[in-house]
C-alpha cells in the first residue's frame, strides 16, 4: 500500500470527514492520476492540481480555497490519521463555541531505535507534535482569520511555516 493511499484510507475511515480535498503539489510521477481514482470513487472527494511545486504552505492554503468545510484538517502524503481521529474533535468543538482548534494525538511511527531511545525523545517528540499542523482541527474562519499558512521562501525552510502559524494560533 502506497503512503498516498493509506493517507486517503485514514480519512475515509472517519465517519466525520464530509469532504477530502487532495492537492498534487507539480508532481511528475503520475500522482495526480492516481488521485483522480479516489475522485472517481468517492463523491466527497476532490482533486487540485498545481503546475510547479509550491510548497506544504501554499498547497494547504490552495486546498483550502477549494474547500467549503466548516473545519479543517491538513494531512501530508506520508501521514495518516488513527482510527476516530476526529470523534471527540468535532464534538468539541461543536459544543465549545470558543474553542478555536483542537491538536489531535500524535504518534510517530517507523522512526529508527536510535532515535526512538535517545533521551530526548519523548521531549522532542511532545514539542514536535504541537509545532506542525499535521495533527490540527481548526475552524475554516479561524484558519483564515490568521492569514493562512505563510508561504514566502523564507517559511519554506524546515516546516516553518507550521511553527509560525501554530505560533500565531497560540496568541
Amino acid at each position: 500500500m502506497s503512503t498516498i493511499d493509506r493517507a486517503v484510507q485514514s480519512c475515509l475511515k472517519q465517519p466525520q470527514v464530509r469532504e477530502i480535498i487532495l492537492v498534487d503539489d507539480g508532481s511528475s510521477d503520475g500522482t495526480p492520476d492516481l488521485l483522480a481514482v479516489y475522485a472517481a470513487k468517492h463523491d466527497h472527494i476532490k482533486v487540485c492540481v498545481l503546475s510547479h511545486n509550491s510548497g506544504a504552505a501554499m498547497t494547504r492554503n490552495f486546498g483550502v480555497l477549494h474547500s467549503h468545510a466548516p473545519y479543517l484538517a491538513f494531512l501530508d502524503a506520508d501521514d495518516e490519521y488513527l482510527e476516530h481521529a476526529f470523534a471527540f474533535s468535532i464534538d468539541a468543538l461543536q459544543s465549545i463555541l470558543e474553542l478555536a482548534a483542537v491538536k489531535l494525538p500524535c504518534q510517530f511511527v517507523g522512526w529508527p531505535d536510535d532515535v526512538t531511545t535517545h533521551a530526548s525523545f519523548t521531549e522532542t517528540s511532545n514539542i514536535l507534535s504541537n509545532t506542525f499542523a499535521g495533527n490540527l482541527l481548526i475552524r475554516r474562519e479561524v484558519f483564515l482569520a490568521l492569514g493562512m499558512f505563510p508561504d514566502a521562501p523564507a517559511f519554506r525552510v524546515q516546516g516553518g511555516e507550521d511553527g509560525a502559524f501554530m505560533k500565531a494560533l497560540a496568541n
